[in-house]
């Protein structure tokens, strides 16, 4: 197996596909337009070159082909041939030499600079394939690598007209020498070849070597150098440039001229050879102390920058400690980079740093320099200005001194109110200027002093230092008057006279008045104040003059007065025997209205308090005063009040007394205690024939007239000493029935004074209403059922009746029920009686009060049945064969129903005709509609009350077994069960009686021998009955009783 040859294949947009072709897989490559294809092989590698169509195909030494599939397109741009190796590029051109056959020329693609547009296409790797000649190929022709045309059309590959390529037959030849005893053709090793010599290249001789006649003259010129050199008896020569042989940087191309001894010449080209031994220009201009610079506070601010220029291209690495910042020369030859403040610190110091560069072959340069970063500003510090930092008049009159230190040798520049000045600090550092009389303007406020200074690396300084000025000073009364009028009352005397005003904050205040001076206490905003104590106020009316002075931090003072006034006397009094004399506001004397009098001070504000009602008035000019008020104005009642009188003069002073003053307007007590209505407070028939009793109580010495109701006679009421009153009212004034009677109580005290009461009587002697109501039982007779069931009886009665009694004739008390104003009783069938009944309603009310109906013949009664008909007894059916047409019964023309009841438990009833015969033959029942044989036949017989007697008639020819559980049957009340006609099987139990049976809950079962009872949980009484010539065994059978025929088969389950 050979080895396969690698291809790469760019197109007019610049993408790039790699592959391998003539190995194990295809031999052909396909192309589109404009594009470049470069094989990994040398020119040696390649047999020749062939157009097939639009095919080139590639002939290896080895035989293999390598189609370019597309290669001449007819439309578009052409594509482009290199072969590559070992870091070189050749193009490949052809010209057309008949037959398909092409002539190829090869030359460089371009110089070995320091970039190059074909990198793409350049392969590093070797050529072994020429060291195979002769291989063949054992490859046979596979699948085609295929690579489409990339991305569309574009521009083709670099014309490569003007490189001077050296054209050539491939396939074929072979020159005129060896074999025919000719002269050997000149030759140069590796023409093509291209080498770059930079500083780091470790060998950097030029070798020039090839084969040639021994004996003829190689000389090789490369750039400006030339050597020379005689072909050896090998046929082979050698020349070598050392490194101080070399030209100067540049690409040259090597030219080799072989010299026959004839003189003829031959010239071949020989190596590329690329120098660059001189390392990249670069030199610092910004950002170093070798440039003068210093990094200060502002430009630190933005970061530290260092600039330079150099050679386009070349890579910049600038090292500061041990951080680093990268850039790239530009193409207008300058560089700059930045370091950040986290990275190079603030202060004030220097620090090496290097700048490599680097050019695109590896030549580097190295710069040392220094940074010199100054970040510090120079320090300005203030002393106080004078020993408290305050000017005051004195002192800005004088002239006053700034001092301060800084570091020495700084130049300041101090400024205050405009007026500038420069100073030199020290050796010490400190500095100081004097500023003249008159710099500072008058007044108090804060004056700023403001320091400048700039130190050797720019950095600037700017400090500020505040002091106080302070040359006036001042004090002042509050503009409110002293006491608020600039009048001393009594009042404010015995509470000490304070005084106010306001100075410079942090002044000493005196004030002197009446004859003491005070120190007055200054707050810390200047305003002041000073209290002078009572005991040094002597009392009276007479003027005043108040003198205050203040001095302040600094000495200045200033003074002000003010005049005050004082009076301390008035007085007030009242008239006494108000009103009418007697100090005793009666009830007309307060609807009259109440006038109070008293004396005051001409001119006196007085203010009368009555009752929490105040007047203010003013005393006339000889003292006099008057206070008036309405009867609204206090209240009614009896009561002592106590009017008082406040009197202020003009200055303030007040004088104040009290006076007593009855009020009695009504009277009082007055009410009543007790009616002799009992607790319901309701006068029922009882009470009103005793008459009604009214107490109470009243003022002592009242008296007290009652009336009951609007037509009554006055009643004068019997007043005790100590109040307490009694009258009756008789009974004849006393409306019988249920009445509302308004009594009126009317009270006289000794002044005059009237108070009426007003009290609704509620007076009730009937129970009304009372009665019954509705039939009893719906037709005033109670039949068994009914009774049975319970009978109810009510009626109306008095709303909140206490109790409803009904009393039967038979002497059974019921008690009904009272709801709202009806009321019910339930007759239960014990406290009923065969016959007719008469009964009684006794009711009580809420007054106690009672009332009866039905007695005295009023005709309350009702009729009691409750003996149900004797059972229908069967004495023969009529019919034939399976058929039942009709009954004979016992019992005369009545009212007897017939019912027919199917398998199906329906009941129907049977329309009959009866026919009274009369004696022991009875009744004969016809049929309308025969009755089958098996059906289950009810004759019902009810009486005029409504009671009932069933019997169930059995007729079956076959016997059968009777079933009781039949829902039908529950609708009637059976007092026998007839099994005469059937050989029947009947079974009962308690349920059973209890749902067949009626309200006697007993159950006559006739039959004879052919029938079987079973009676379940039932006991024999061991009682026999005869009953129409024939014997009935009794049995207790839950709460009834079973009389069974004794010819029946009877058995308890």
């Amino acid at each position: 197996m050979v080895k396969a040859i690698d291809f790469v294949v760019r197109d007019s947009a610049g993408g790039v596909v790699r592959g391998s072709v003539a190995g194990d897989g295809g031999n052909f490559v396909q192309l589109g337009t404009g594009e470049e294809i470069s094989l990994n092989l040398s020119r040696q590698s390649v047999a020749g070159f062939q157009q097939r169509g639009s095919d080139l195909v590639v002939t290896l030494i080895d035989g293999r082909e390598i189609v370019l599939s597309g290669y001449f397109n007819q439309n578009g741009e052409p594509n482009q041939l290199y072969l590559s190796q070992n870091g070189e590029v050749i193009a490949v051109e052809f010209s057309d030499a008949g037959n398909g056959h092409l002539i190829a020329s090869y030359g460089p693609a371009d110089g070995w600079d320091k970039f190059s547009t074909l990198d793409d296409l350049r392969f590093g790797n070797g050529d072994d394939l020429a060291l195979a000649q002769g291989a063949v190929s054992e490859d046979p022709a596979g699948m085609a690598a295929f690579v489409p045309g990339l991305l569309g059309l574009g521009a083709g590959g670099a014309a490569l007209a003007g490189l001077g390529v050296i054209g050539a037959v491939v396939g074929g030849g072979g020159g005129d020498g060896g074999g025919n005893g000719g002269r050997a053709q000149p030759t140069v090793d590796e023409p093509d070849s291209k080498h770059t010599v930079t500083t780091n290249t470790d060998d950097k001789t030029l070798d020039v070597s090839g084969t040639g006649e021994p004996g003829d003259k190689v000389t090789v010129i490369i750039g400006d150098e030339t050597k020379e050199t005689i072909i050896g008896e090998d046929g082979t020569w050698a020349v070598e440039f050392g490194e101080d042989e070399l030209p100067v940087d540049g690409t040259y191309e090597t030219e080799v001229v072989f010299e026959q001894p004839d003189g003829t010449e031959t010239t071949l080209d020989g190596p590329t050879f690329v120098l660059d031994l001189t390392p990249p220009d670069v030199e610092v201009t910004q950002g170093a102390k070798s440039t003068g610079d210093v990094e200060n506070l502002v430009e630190y601010a933005n970061g530290v920058t260092i600039a330079g220029e150099g050679e386009a291209g070349a890579k910049i690495v600038v090292q500061v400690g041990d951080y680093t910042q990268t850039t790239t020369v530009g193409s207008n030859g300058s560089w700059s980079v930045t370091f950040p403040a986290t990275q190079v610190p603030a202060g004030e110091y220097e620090v090496p740093f290097t700048v490599t560069a680097t050019d695109p072959l590896g030549n580097q340069t190295v710069l040392n320099d220094v940074l010199v970063v100054d970040t510090v500003p120079n320090p300005i510090g203030f002393n106080p200005v004078t020993a408290d930092n305050t000017v005051n008049g004195s002192e800005a009159a004088a002239g006053f001194q700034i001092t301060g230190t800084s570091i020495a040798g700084a130049t300041l520049t101090v400024t205050i109110q405009g007026i500038q000045q420069v100073v030199t600090a020290g050796a010490d550092g400190s500095w100081s200027v004097n500023f003249a009389a008159g710099t500072l303007t008058a007044g108090e406020y804060d004056a700023t002093i403001n320091a400048t200074s700039t130190d050797a690396a720019g950095n600037v300084t700017d400090t500020t230092h505040t002091f106080r000025v302070d040359t006036t000073t001042f004090v002042a009364f509050a503009p409110a008057a002293i006491a608020g009028d600039g009048v001393v009352n009594a009042t404010e005397a015995g509470a000490g006279v304070t005084m106010t005003g306001t100075a410079q904050p942090g002044a000493t205040v005196q004030v002197a008045w009446n004859g003491a001076t005070l120190p007055a206490t200054v707050a810390a905003d200047g305003s002041w104040s000073v209290t002078f104590p009572a005991a040094g106020i002597t009392g009276g009316t007479y003027p005043t003059t108040a003198t205050v002075t203040a001095t302040d931090a600094v000495g200045n003072t200033a003074t002000a007065t003010r005049v005050v006034q004082v009076d301390t006397e008035t007085s007030v009094s009242v008239n006494p025997g108000q009103p009418g004399g007697d100090n005793i506001v009666s009830g007309a004397e307060r609807v009259a209205g109440l006038t109070l009098t008293g004396h005051a001070e001409a001119g006196a504000t007085v203010k009368v308090t009555f009752e929490g009602v105040t007047r203010t008035v003013t005393a006339d000019a000889s003292g006099n005063w008057t206070a008036s008020y309405g009867a609204g104005d206090y209240r009614a009642g009896t009561y002592v009040s106590t009017v008082q009188v406040t009197a202020t003069d003009a200055a303030g002073n007040t004088a104040s007394t009290t006076h007593s003053l009855k009020v009695d307007t009504e009277v009082s007590p007055f009410q009543h205690l007790t009616l002799s209505t009992g607790a319901d407070n309701v006068l029922n028939a009882a009470e009103a024939a005793n008459g009604l009793t009214v107490t109470g109580m009243v003022e002592p010495g009242s008296t007290v007239m009652v009336r009951f109701g609007p037509g009554g006679t006055p009643l004068a009421a019997t007043v005790a000493a100590d109040g307490s009153w009694m009258v009756t009212v008789p009974p004849g004034q006393i409306p019988p029935g249920e009445n509302s009677v308004a009594m009126t109580m009317t009270a006289t005290d000794a002044v005059g004074n009237t108070s009426t009461l007003t009290e609704t009587v509620k007076v009730d002697t009937v129970v009304s209403p009372l009665t019954q109501v509705g039939s009893i039982a719906g037709d005033d007779t109670i039949n068994a059922a009914e009774a049975a069931a319970g009978v109810t009886i009510g009626g109306k009665v008095e709303a909140g009746a206490q109790s409803v009694v009904l009393t039967l004739s038979n002497g059974k008390v019921i008690e009904a029920t009272v709801n709202g104003s009806n009321w019910t009783a339930q007759l239960s069938a014990s406290d009923l009686s065969e016959g007719n009944l008469s009964y009684t309603v006794r009711a009580v009310d809420a007054a106690g009060n009672t009332g009866t109906i039905g007695d005295s013949g009023g005709g309350l009664g009702f009729s009691v049945d409750i003996v149900a008909p004797n059972a229908p007894h069967i004495i023969n059916d009529i019919g034939s064969g399976n058929q039942l047409n009709g009954i004979q019964v016992s019992q005369p023309e009545g009212d007897l129903t017939f019912y027919s009841i199917n398998g199906s438990g329906v009941a129907t009833e049977i329309d009959a005709t009866l026919t009274h015969v009369g004696g022991s033959m009875g009744s004969f029942a016809t049929f309308d509609t025969p009755v089958p044989d098996g059906s289950y036949l009810i004759v019902r017989d009810l009486d005029a009350a409504g009671n009932e007697a069933s019997t169930l008639y059995i007729r079956n020819t076959g016997g059968t077994t009777i079933n009781v559980d039949m829902e039908v049957l529950s609708d009637f009340d059976f007092s026998a069960i007839d099994l005469s006609s059937a050989p029947g099987r009947l079974t009962l139990d308690a349920d059973d009686l209890a749902r067949l049976a009626g309200p006697d809950q007993t159950l006559m079962v006739k039959g004879g021998a052919d029938d079987q009872v079973g009676l379940a949980d039932a006991s024999a009484t061991g009682e026999v009955r005869h009953i129409d010539g024939q014997d009935y065994a009794l049995y207790s059978l839950g709460d009834g009783l079973v009389l069974v025929d004794e010819d029946i088969k009877t058995s308890i389950i």
